[in-house]
């Protein structure tokens, strides 16, 4: 008869983490204490700390019934939920389940269902990262869906509602789960796999990096860290980074690399709506969240993708209380009967809305070309938006080839390229609680 021990094992000979294991990698050293288990099993929850911050966490145990969540699971994970929600802490959830047990039937629905609200509860007053590290399927996947930051694991995760074999009965479509709800699908096309790791340690890794960017709770105050490296640093590299010649359109990585403390950035949904970039950084010790569009990419040209993922972000830093930066060398929207059929005009109307219920510190950067409607929704100052800068150069107009508009009345400061950081960093500074 198999144990527990032997299905840890045969996890091991594939090279995965068991639930306690996977908690270790990610917590300080020695700092889990875990919660009681009050007789059930399958779940592995508790508090500990990264980088001496204070953490709660649960991990499901795919070792026992493949994880199926049981109401002794849900009330556990209730549990835990509801003290990190108390203490004002973030909360990781490491997911890998098959989701509820046939046996329990309609009550399996109604734990879940419960599950989710007391989630949502959580989410409302502390930060919510979801890593899913194998299966999450059925309502389950719903559990990462409501989390404000995900991880998949490639190869491993999977999420859906309904699987390959529904797909089949329904449509006839043939598809794979991996194909149908895997890491890649969820991080190219469907944008919600926040990044895709390639292994359980990387993805355990990254949830590591990522919580020195966040609060512990909502609106809990940006997070600092000591920085060598000084507001006023000159980088000339940028003079010449971003020029009128289409065919040496610049990487904006590279420009938010330059400006950031240590040239240290986290990129958000890095391979869905590849025109646009959202990322966490450090300016002058603080953290912040950056919007910029991609040249490289469909020339820099705005559609449903970005626009949608534009207005999560934003509404994302708007609930941590991160200030914005948003850097602009956009052409337009991008035309066609696909983008109209498609909502792009639903999309645009969204990120507007997405940024005038966001009330943290904002300052927009023009680095390029800033046309039409589409410098309407990239957060110029009649969004609210506290500061605009742009660069020398820069090219804010109706359309291509337009005369100018007067460059004065809707920026601040017009700067030189290479005093970029020095001015971001001014610009935040200006009305940054002390």
């Amino acid at each position: 008869m198999s144990t527990a021990s032997d299905a840890l094992a045969a996890r091991r000979a594939q090279g995965l983490l068991g639930a306690r294991e996977r908690i270790a990698v990610l917590l300080d050293s020695d700092s889990f204490d875990e919660a009681p288990r009050c007789g059930t099993h399958g779940v592995v929850a508790g508090s500990g700390t990264v980088a001496g911050r204070r953490l709660f966490v649960y991990a499901q145990d795919a070792t026992v019934a493949d994880g199926a969540v049981t109401l002794a699971n849900a009330e556990q994970i209730g549990a835990v939920l509801e003290q990190a929600a108390q203490h004002g802490a973030p909360i990781v959830t490491m997911l890998d389940t098959a989701g509820t047990r046939a046996q329990d039937g309609l009550s399996g629905i109604a734990h879940l269902i419960e599950l989710q609200r007391r989630h949502l509860h959580a989410r409302r007053r502390v930060t919510l990262l979801a890593l899913v590290m194998g299966p999450c399927i059925g309502a389950t996947s719903v559990l990462a869906a409501l989390a404000d930051l995900r991880i998949m694991v490639a190869g491993r995760a999977e999420m859906f509602l309904t699987g390959p074999e529904a797909v089949e009965a329904a449509s006839g479509e043939i598809v794979s789960a991996q194909d149908l709800g895997g890491a890649a699908a969820h991080g190219a096309r469907s944008g919600l796999a926040d990044l895709v790791a390639p292994d359980e340690i990387a993805a355990l890794l990254h949830a590591r990096a990522w919580i020195s960017y966040l609060p512990d709770r909502r609106h809990g105050g940006v997070p600092h860290r000591p920085t060598a490296d000084p507001p006023d640093r000159i980088t000339p590299a940028l003079a010449t980074l971003v020029t009128d010649d289409p065919a040496r359109a610049c990487d904006v990585r590279e420009l938010i690399a330059a400006i950031a403390d240590e040239a240290e950035l986290v990129e958000l949904q890095p391979d869905f709506a590849m025109n646009l970039v959202t990322a966490f950084a450090h300016l002058d010790g603080h953290a912040v969240g950056i919007v910029a569009n991609q040249p490289t990419v469909l020339a820099g040209c705005l559609d449903c993708d970005a626009l949608a993922k534009a207005a999560r972000f934003v509404r994302l830093c708007g609930a941590f209380g991160l200030p914005i930066i948003t850097v602009v060398d956009t052409p337009g929207f991008l035309p066609g009967v696909a983008q109209e059929h498609a909502g792009i005009v639903r999309e645009a109307a969204d990120l507007l809305a997405a940024w005038t219920e966001c009330a943290v510190k904002r300052v927009t950067l023009v680095v390029g070309r800033a046309y039409g409607g589409a410098w309407g929704v990239m957060a110029p100052r009649p969004l609210g938006t506290d500061s605009v800068l742009a660069w020398t150069g820069a090219d804010i107009a109706l359309r291509r080839n337009a005369a100018r508009a007067d460059r004065l009345a809707m920026v601040d400061p017009v700067i030189a390229p290479e005093q970029t950081r020095p001015g971001l960093c001014r610009a935040l500074a200006a009305r940054r609680p002390r």
